[in-house]
């Protein structure tokens, strides 16, 4: 298959490669499944059947839907088709997805099958609210999949939405028509969202505040993401903490005169450049880099198939200077 790619705007890298390849396994038989349509914190809709050709909207009719997601044609004069497509025969059909999502949206990928006259590869945009104020992007990728054109049509279209300061649960994507007689077969939307990724284990003992320090992580187990982010609670307010990995796990109970348990085994790493105050709520959090993950040799390269674990030490006041360590968190990368 010849595959045919334009980007729009600036240059950009999608942040995990879509698997390219003809197969029944596949949704609806696209030829593209995202990576992170596997992990923890993945979206999913699709539609083979249309029902309302204009005004109304198309609920998913895919049994593996989890996105809460509609499509609705704007233009009237639409009709439903006997394979239960949606056909315009006498104006250019305009198309929105509307979907909210459980967490801030990272990622999004919009799959388009369509009939006769194709769509206009140039209309596909993303948008949301961000304080009162409309943010409307274009496509980061375009990919042609069906090799340039013909009675049949497959359109692959992403965003990466990392970079926005907003959170984004709402929002919606639009697509059009080069022309009338258009006919929308089939459509796969995927979203990936913030969530919690990892299990955590080993105990922690309490704190000066009565309870004991917890971690967690948070993002994708991708690694070619290269998106996790590590959180504290329940610190001690104010104090001083950084975080710890290993490959890993282990247990030692009051290490260094400490009040806590150190859940890590094996070389150890410490994220001590990027010490934090925990502030007056009591937490921390780090975007770590798995291109560089400290460890007592120098910096470490994360692979898929590693096992990460980690760790938070503080200092406390217990009621004498002292320090302690949260429970541990192990994530499993793809």
């Amino acid at each position: 298959m010849r595959l045919s790619t334009v980007r729009f705007a600036a240059p950009a890298v999608l942040l995990t490669a879509p698997v390219f390849g003809q197969g029944a396994a596949d949704k609806f038989d696209f030829d593209v499944v995202p990576d992170f349509r596997a992990t923890t914190n993945a979206e999913f809709a699709g539609w083979d059947v249309f029902t309302i050709a204009f005004g109304g909207p198309n609920t998913p009719d895919d049994a593996g839907t989890t996105a809460a997601s509609t499509i609705t044609q704007m233009t009237p004069g639409a009709i439903i088709t006997s394979t239960m497509n949606i056909y315009h025969p006498s104006a250019t059909p305009v198309f929105e997805l509307d979907t909210t999502t459980a967490t801030d949206a990272r990622e999004v990928v919009l799959q388009l099958r369509t009939l006769g006259n194709p769509l206009d590869v140039n209309s596909p945009f993303l948008q949301f609210d961000d304080g009162g104020s409309t943010v409307t992007l274009a496509a980061d990728v375009y990919t042609d999949l069906s090799g340039g054109g013909g009675f049949a049509a497959e359109n692959y279209f992403s965003w990466d939405l990392t970079g926005q300061s907003a959170e984004i649960t709402s929002f919606k994507v639009g697509f059009a028509g080069m022309a009338s007689n258009l006919s929308l077969d089939a459509a796969l939307f995927d979203v990936r969202v913030d969530g919690a990724i990892g299990t955590n284990y080993c105990s922690a003992n309490a704190n000066s505040t009565g309870v004991p320090a917890e971690i967690s992580a948070r993002g994708t187990e991708l690694v070619d993401s290269n998106d996790i982010t590590l959180v504290a609670t329940s610190l001690p307010a104010n104090a001083s903490a950084f975080f710890l990995n290993s490959l890993d796990q282990g247990f030692a109970a009051n290490p260094g005169g400490s009040q806590g348990n150190l859940c890590l085994g094996g070389a150890v790493g410490r994220y001590d450049a990027f010490v934090f105050n925990s502030g007056s709520a009591g937490e921390g959090s780090l975007t770590i880099d798995l291109t560089a993950i400290p460890t007592p040799t120098g910096l470490a390269t994360a692979m898929a198939g590693d096992t990460w674990n980690f760790q938070t030490w503080y200092r406390d006041a217990n009621p004498s200077a002292t320090s302690n360590f949260s429970n541990g968190v192990s994530v499993t990368l793809l």
